[in-house]
């Protein structure tokens, strides 16, 4: 029973993860999610007990690991980009720059941006529903030209309601994987984009912290400069008051980023010329597991008749397994 639980308990259930090697953040989370259950059962369940809440700050935890730090430059940027717009997938190339234009976590474009969303004119962007909450995105000028790009080669007017990024997050992941390999860049994930970003928005701000916050969406100036990761070498070039080498720099400072993805629109664009009438442009990528199929059995598996949900077709019952958010 809630009642009966104490701190003794959550401090059980603590080197209980610790001894199965869970990371330090992950019990962090896992410690937050019990202090919040029962600060959520005394505010508003009126539930009083002695000894305060038993997974608050008298706890035994480990150490917070340090976090990520992982800066992609635009050196990095420039090899990566050209095989990521010539990735089959046509949305890749265009989150990875939208996501280093307004330093957005991967799974609000992908799962939450519409194209109503966006207005042009203000040059802001409304997510409905995020990680902290709904918020406002401002768009700089290589972030729209994203935007303007991705409705400009769609195949069909967008409509208030459509995805601005019809795939899934498994499928940009692999495209990213796939093009930093063959790029040769090591230990960079997508969401490092996101640090990126933080990072050069705060050098081209001036470490305007206020500023930054609105970009990145943190309601705590100490989550926003978790994600600023500038080097001392970098600190001891700007107090001599010299140049930042900027193709050492985090990727998007004082260089465009969508060189590559322009040109692989235009290439599309041209090459979709000779397809079928309603084929044009960019489109929705086949379902995830058919990549590499070939043309044939990726047809084979789209037209195949689907039994009802839930119903055996022989021995075959479909399971959809594409993961929703990052």
């Amino acid at each position: 029973m809630m009642a009966d639980v104490t701190t003794h308990h959550v401090q059980a259930l603590i080197n209980a993860l610790r001894a199965e090697g869970k990371k330090s953040a992950t019990i962090h989370l896992e410690r937050s999610e019990l202090r919040r259950l029962f600060k959520h059962a005394s505010a508003v369940w009126k539930w009083r007990r002695l000894g305060g809440n038993p997974a608050g700050a008298e706890l035994d935890m480990p150490a917070v690991e340090a976090g990520r730090d992982r800066v992609v430059t635009n050196e990095e940027w420039q090899k990566v980009s050209v095989h990521l717009a010539a990735y089959p997938n046509p949305y890749a190339a265009p989150l990875a720059c939208l996501m280093l234009e307004t330093a957005m976590r991967s799974c609000e474009p992908l799962v939450h941006l519409r194209w109503g969303d966006i207005d042009w004119r203000q040059r802001v962007l409304t997510l409905q529903d995020a990680k902290a909450g709904g918020r406002k995105v401002p768009l700089g000028p290589g972030a729209l030209h994203v935007l303007s790009q991705l409705k400009k080669y769609a195949p069909t007017p967008p409509l208030p309601d459509d995805k601005v990024f019809p795939t899934t997050y498994e499928a940009v992941k692999k495209a990213w994987a796939v093009s930093c390999r063959k790029a040769g860049l090591t230990d960079v994930g997508l969401h490092d984009l996101r640090h990126t970003s933080a990072t050069r928005f705060a050098l081209e701000f001036e470490g305007n912290l206020p500023v930054l916050m609105v970009i990145t969406g943190h309601k705590t100036a100490q989550m926003a400069m978790r994600y600023v990761n500038i080097q001392a070498t970098q600190v001891a070039t700007m107090m001599h008051k010299e140049p930042l080498p900027v193709a050492h720099t985090a990727a998007g400072y004082e260089m465009g980023v969508t060189a590559a993805m322009d040109a692989a629109l235009e290439a599309r664009a041209h090459a979709s010329l000779e397809t079928p009438k309603g084929t044009r442009g960019l489109e929705p990528e086949a379902p995830v597991g058919a990549e590499g199929l070939g043309g044939a059995r990726v047809a084979e598996i789209t037209s195949a008749p689907r039994p009802a949900a839930g119903a055996r077709s022989g021995t075959i019952i479909p399971v959809d397994f594409r993961r929703r958010a990052a």
